[in-house]
């Protein structure tokens, strides 16, 4: 009979591998199990027989040999969704440059005063502000750059938004209340709109001023953070929640005040319809932002703010399209029109006449009678 010679090897006992620690397993002191150690834990020694927790400002993945600081990612200028924006955004801001050197070049034309004259060009600066505010989203986030972002793209939004408001309210008087508002054209038009304009970016700055005060420093928000991760995206906190609600919730409301002044406004016959233009620009701001709310809402992280930049793009396009692009058209394309006649209601104050009331051309048979 042959009998070996070779010592057997217990194998009751695992041989464990990094990250993890021996435990007694069943009855015999003598068997051990390897157990890995979790996130937030990890195996110091070789020998250890308990995971050891992480200090604090630390964190490990699962089955770590040792505790790491974590690592922040940021929407880099380089990362594929901040190509596409900066790209979306620099072709925007191409056609509010040509929007703008347009109406420069007509600006003393009938058309781009009706437009509201000035307040065009200050509501155009507006919007490109508004466009060129959305840089502070992308690189790497500072104190200071924090507490610029969500005020700044807000209040920008305010002067273009705020200046539709002063111009649908002037078409609501001229056609609700023609016999009134005749005599104070001059004032609406000039100063009432100017004041209107100034008393909304006042109120949108003190809630700005509020929001940046109340909120807390990037600084501030980093030290407060609990640490349960090795890796994860940065981004400015927006807090408190109430004050980005009421910064969006004012625009909001300068949109529907816009909309609703120009929705049932009488349409001028054989005028340019300018009530047309202010309903489709705030309908679409205020489709849009509204459509915001539930999905912003529910993200968290990287696409909270590529979803911010997205919606600010879009409502940005869809002031600008709706609202100026007819005009754009109409002085190059039907340049013959571009007088006052067609402009007459909101230049003149002259109250709007329905297809209804226009005078017919007579028959030669009434004109026998």
């Amino acid at each position: 009979m042959y009998v070996s010679k070779q010592v057997p090897e217990s194998t009751c006992s695992a041989t464990c591998d990094p990250g993890q620690v021996r435990r007694v397993k069943g009855f015999h002191s003598c068997c051990f199990g390897c157990i890995d150690c979790q996130p937030g834990t990890f195996q110091a020694d070789k020998g250890d027989i308990q995971c050891r927790p992480c200090q604090k400002r630390q964190w490990s993945t699962i089955r770590s040999t040792s505790c790491t600081d974590p690592t922040f990612e940021v929407l880099s200028w380089d990362m594929t969704e901040s190509v596409v924006m900066v790209i979306a955004g620099a072709l925007l801001l191409l056609c509010q440059s040509a929007v703008l050197l347009l109406f420069l070049r007509h600006r003393s034309s009938p058309l781009v005063l009706a437009s509201g004259g000035t307040l065009a060009f200050v509501a155009l600066l507006g919007l490109m502000g508004a466009c060129l505010s959305l840089v502070l989203f992308l690189g790497q986030p500072t104190d200071t750059v924090c507490r610029l972002q969500v005020p700044l793209t807000s209040i920008w939004q305010t002067v273009a938004l705020s200046i539709l408001a002063s111009i649908s309210l002037q078409v609501f008087f001229v056609s609700e209340f023609p016999q009134r508002a005749a005599p104070h054209l001059h004032t609406i038009r000039g100063p009432g709109s100017w004041l209107l304009v100034l008393s909304c970016c006042v109120a949108q700055a003190g809630i700005c001023g509020w929001f940046v005060q109340e909120g807390p420093s990037l600084s501030a928000y980093m030290e407060k953070m609990e640490i349960t991760f090795v890796r994860a995206f940065l981004s400015c906190p927006v807090e408190p929640q109430i004050g980005f609600g009421l910064l969006q919730g004012f625009n909001v409301v300068l949109a529907l005040v816009s909309f609703m002044s120009t929705f049932m406004a009488v349409k001028p016959f054989h005028q340019y319809n300018l009530s047309r233009d202010i309903t489709f620009s705030c309908l679409i701001y205020c489709v849009i932002w509204v459509t915001f709310i539930p999905i912003y809402i529910g993200l968290k992280g990287k696409q909270k703010s590529i979803v911010h930049i997205s919606f600010s793009l879009s409502s940005n396009f869809g002031l600008m399209a709706a609202y100026f692009f007819p005009k754009c058209f109409l002085m190059m394309r039907n340049p013959e029109l571009n007088k006052a006649e067609y402009f007459c209601t909101v230049l003149e104050g002259v109250p709007p006449t329905p297809p209804e009331d226009e005078p017919q051309p007579q028959t030669e048979t009434e004109s026998a009678h």
